[in-house]
């Protein structure tokens, strides 16, 4: 499944649709999640959060 965006609503999107064994592709304009919202270092952060429990894609 690809979900367009990587902010908040993309990113709660996938959470459950990979715990449902879904694969999820989540498609942004930044190679970092939120970062026009969180900066860059937090964004980082949310991006490895992902890789590691949501979503393989990011």
């Amino acid at each position: 499944m690809a979900i367009l965006g990587a902010g908040l609503v993309g990113a709660e999107t996938a959470a459950p649709l990979t715990d449902a064994g879904a694969y999820v592709h989540l498609i942004a304009r930044s190679e970092r999640p939120l970062v026009a919202t969180l900066g860059p270092q937090l964004a980082d952060r949310v991006a490895d959060l992902h890789r590691e429990h949501v979503s393989k894609a990011l």
